[in-house]
């Protein structure tokens, strides 16, 4: 008997089915009906596995699913990061990071309109900060988890205070990371940004009060080149009357003085 004329039988919920030619049980697999691990009959012998007999080519190939992709893994860590950030228990220690931003943003905004109001924004910052410390030491002793004195203390150095925070309410340590890593864009800021910006606003200040004393109304100095970094700078003078005028600032390190050409 033939491959093509040979009738097969198969197990269904107990039952035998067939007879069936083999295109009906190549249908029969494509359909799931029938499984590998089905029981089958070729008319002939003993009732066999599926996969054991001549129908097993017919079979699809398995396809194993791969582990996770490191970039999904990191999505499952990038959900619990969020759901962190809206955990109400955790809200607190992701304020702290928040004020230090306000911090970064206040100071980059005073110092790029040619200010510097670092003082005034640290002590901004400063009681922003002491308010949430005292707010936080009282919810946690109002819920019963107060936070003993030694580790208060922590608080002079904001971000071991913010990991032994999370530590002591056994929450996650995200807050921590999170201010680490703005303490780190802060320091490259302040040494490239922050420092220079600062010292061409002391410049420019110094160089409007020399107007001033020299009887020129004097606006404001706003600072458009560096010729030498901390030496010598291309700058306009605003006057009260309206006119702007364009002028150096020099200075002299060993005499520590500033001085304006072009007036």
């Amino acid at each position: 008997m033939s491959e093509e004329t040979k009738k097969w039988y198969y197990s269904f919920e107990g039952t035998a089915k067939g007879p069936c030619s083999v295109e009906e049980i190549k249908m029969a697999i494509q359909a799931q009906i029938i499984r590998k691990d089905t029981m089958v009959w070729p008319g002939t012998g003993e009732w066999i596995k599926a996969s054991l007999s001549e129908l097993s080519p017919f079979f699809p190939e398995e396809l194993f699913a791969p582990p996770l992709m490191p970039s999904l893994q990191k999505a499952t860590v990038l959900e619990d990061l969020l759901k962190d950030l809206k955990s109400p228990e955790n809200r607190i220690g992701w304020i702290y990071s928040g004020i230090f931003i306000f911090f970064i943003i206040i100071n980059w905004m005073t110092l790029s309109l040619g200010r510097d109001g670092t003082a005034i924004v640290l002590l901004i910052t400063g009681l922003l900060l002491f308010g949430t410390f005292f707010f936080d030491l009282k919810k946690m002793k109002k819920e019963g988890k107060p936070l003993p004195f030694v580790k208060q203390l922590s608080f002079l150095i904001l971000p071991w205070y913010i990991w032994q925070r999370s530590a002591h309410l056994g929450l996650k340590k995200y807050p921590f990371y999170f201010f680490i890593g703005l303490t780190v864009i802060w320091t490259i800021l302040a040494v490239s940004y922050f420092a220079p910006q600062r010292e061409q606003a002391e410049f420019a200040n110094e160089a409007c009060e020399i107007a001033r004393r020299n009887n020129y109304d004097c606006v404001k100095v706003k600072i458009t080149e560096t010729v030498k970094k901390g030496e010598n700078y291309k700058a306009v003078i605003y006057l009260g009357n309206g006119n702007i005028e364009s002028i150096t600032i020099s200075y002299n390190s060993k005499l520590d003085r500033v001085t304006i050409w072009g007036l």
